[in-house]
């Protein structure tokens, strides 16, 4: 179905490890604290954003005093003891799905809205670094996602034309931001992401050993 693919890209959180559960479960607990009880809505319109764009929404809409760099930081920590300390494994198929990639001789890169450390820390920690040469982190951007800049840095990295290059993506945001970068998008529908609209995305898998498929020659 996907033709001309000579390039892969990956989101991070909720393509490669269920962590949106976990990043949702901090800022939850963070706003609690100050007496807010956020709704649903607000953790599934910011999946895939960076969290300092979420706490900026949140400060503004709740008329917090709050700084919202020492919030993010605040939160990063401690979504980073979590990761640490979990149980959390890949997701299932992830590793196949790389592996037979790996197998096709095609490039593959992780664009996600992460930090570097992050990023770093969760391949390191699953043993995905060796197929992964490269990465591209929120912090190598101007503008993250649903901008498109994250997608044509790795593009660059990668040396490759937008138009060769795939992105998997679990986000209404991450779906937008490959679009708008001139690329072909396969989105996951991660439930545990929340219920995200990836109607923008070429095509929709609900597990991700369904990409092998569509991406042979």
């Amino acid at each position: 179905m996907f033709q001309s693919v000579s390039s892969v890209i990956f989101d991070m959180d909720g393509v490669i490890i269920d962590s949106e559960p976990i990043s949702q479960k901090v800022v939850h607990e963070m706003a609690m604290a100050r007496g807010v009880d956020l709704p649903d809505q607000i953790h599934r319109d910011y999946v895939g954003a960076k969290t300092s764009t979420k706490w900026a929404f949140i400060v503004e809409s709740y008329g917090w005093k709050d700084d919202v760099m020492r919030l993010t930081a605040e939160s990063d920590d401690r979504y980073l003891e979590l990761i640490k300390t979990s149980e959390l494994n890949p997701i299932d198929g992830v590793l196949e799905l790389m592996e037979a990639i790996y197998q096709m001789n095609k490039k593959m890169i992780v664009a996600s809205s992460a930090s570097r450390y992050n990023i770093r820390l969760v391949l390191d920690k699953f043993g995905l670094s060796n197929y992964f040469d490269q990465f591209v982190s929120s912090e190598d951007v101007k503008h993250a996602k649903p901008n498109p800049d994250i997608f044509l840095k790795a593009a660059q990295q990668l040396k490759s034309r937008p138009d060769e290059c795939l992105v998997i993506e679990d986000s209404k945001n991450g779906v937008l931001a490959a679009k708008s970068a001139g690329m072909q998008v396969i989105g996951y529908q991660n439930h545990r992401s929340g219920n995200q609209d990836l109607e923008a995305a070429d095509h929709v898998v609900n597990h991700l050993d369904e990409v092998i498929a569509l991406i042979q020659d």
